[in-house]
């Protein structure tokens, strides 16, 4: 059993060698995260505010739906019978929908592509209100664990929808370059 998890270990290091050997390999990497970099400054210099008030708004009204007319949500306040929250910028799902941007802008090879890929990113922006739903529903029944939950969610449902959605759009891309000979 070791051995085999020495083996495979091996196989991931040698795919990770080959991939930092070669120049276009390490080229795309570096225009990757330079344009993750750009998306995000874009994202969070123009669009901060903007998502911070539509992100915290959809989060009320489905807590509101939930608690019967007891959520107020004023601006980035939502707040619940047993607990306020606040939604600040990175609360917002800006990083991960920059990782996410950037993946489709550099691999798109249609405008097609592009348009269906950053639609998608919708997914992220609704992930990250069943993020903040939640804990708003955990935190109003277990508000002394409300800090514990906070960080677990965001490591349990954003960075999985990120990668998900990367794993479709590079299916998607497959699909219609077969079809379209790209």
């Amino acid at each position: 059993m070791p051995e085999t998890n020495i083996n495979n270990n091996l196989k991931i290091l040698k795919m990770l060698i080959n991939i930092f050997s070669k120049r276009d390999n390490i080229i795309f990497i570096l225009k990757y995260f330079l344009l993750c970099f750009i998306v995000y400054l874009i994202l969070r210099l123009l669009l901060t505010d903007i998502f911070i008030t539509t992100v915290s708004y959809h989060s009320a009204i489905l807590l509101d739906l939930m608690y019967l007319n007891n959520t107020t949500w004023y601006n980035q306040y939502i707040i619940l019978p047993n607990i306020a929250l606040e939604v600040i910028a990175p609360c917002v799902g800006i990083e991960f929908m920059s990782i996410y941007m950037a993946l489709v802008i550099l691999l798109s090879k249609s405008y097609k592509q592009l348009i269906m890929g950053l639609l998608l990113t919708i997914f992220i922006y609704f992930g990250n209100i069943i993020r903040i739903v939640l804990l708003g529903v955990f935190g109003n029944y277990f508000i002394d664990y409300f800090d514990i939950f906070h960080e677990i969610m965001g490591c349990i449902i954003l960075p999985p929808i990120t990668i998900a959605l990367s794993l479709y759009f590079l299916k998607f891309i497959n699909l219609d370059c077969d079809k379209n000979e790209c």
